[in-house]
């Protein structure tokens, strides 16, 4: 089954100089990608110094999650405690994983973060389950179901196939998933936004220093 992507675009009000993007599969709905495209005043050296910096102050062992450390990219494994809502909507602890991609030129720098990995010690098939339609509208949910019945096996596929055909049935799922899926997705997003920020910060207080 091909796999498409939608991007979504985001310009923040409070600054000119960032533009976010959102990446998300169209059949799942799960994030693919979150980056941001960052402008600065340091040359590359410069700008993988702060960077550096930014990683010693966030990270513990930098040794064990640093992938690649040059001065055109620096990748990193990282995680972080989140929480999902079980069946009564109650939270439970999890923890979602990811890789952090920053690629640095000159007076601009990249931050990308994906390979999204959810998992939860009490509720691993919950945490296995989101993210399996998309949820962005009744429609998308719809094909995405569709989609994914034609990969399953027939007993599966049939209550699948059923269950569409079933108003009432389909919506009370629909709201399900998208509740859940919703609850994660908010954390990922802010997790991003907020570290890019810190990164942000950090670039600026070192040109500041300087």
């Amino acid at each position: 089954m091909k796999t498409t992507i939608r991007a979504t675009f985001i310009v923040f009000l409070f600054s000119f100089t960032c533009l976010s993007q959102v990446i998300k599969n169209d059949i799942t709905g799960k994030i693919l990608e979150y980056k941001e495209i960052k402008k600065a005043t340091q040359l590359k050296d410069e700008l993988h110094t702060a960077l550096n910096s930014w990683i010693v102050k966030n990270y513990q062992n930098t040794k064990k999650g640093i992938v690649l450390n040059n001065s055109s990219k620096i990748i990193l494994h990282s995680f972080f405690n989140a929480s999902l809502l079980d069946n009564f909507d109650n939270k439970q602890k999890c923890k979602i994983e990811y890789t952090l991609e920053i690629s640095i030129k000159d007076y601009k720098y990249k931050v990308s973060f994906n390979s999204f990995s959810i998992s939860s010690k009490t509720h691993g098939a919950l945490a296995a389950s989101l993210f399996s339609y998309s949820t962005t509208s009744e429609d998308s949910f719809r094909t995405a179901v569709t989609e994914v019945a034609k990969n399953k096996r027939k007993g599966a596929r049939k209550r699948l196939l059923k269950l569409l055909q079933n108003k009432k049935k389909f919506l009370k799922f629909y709201h399900y998933k998208k509740t859940r899926d919703a609850h994660v997705e908010t954390q990922i997003i802010s997790h991003c936004m907020a570290l890019t920020t810190l990164i942000d910060n950090n670039i600026k207080q070192v040109e500041d220093d300087w």
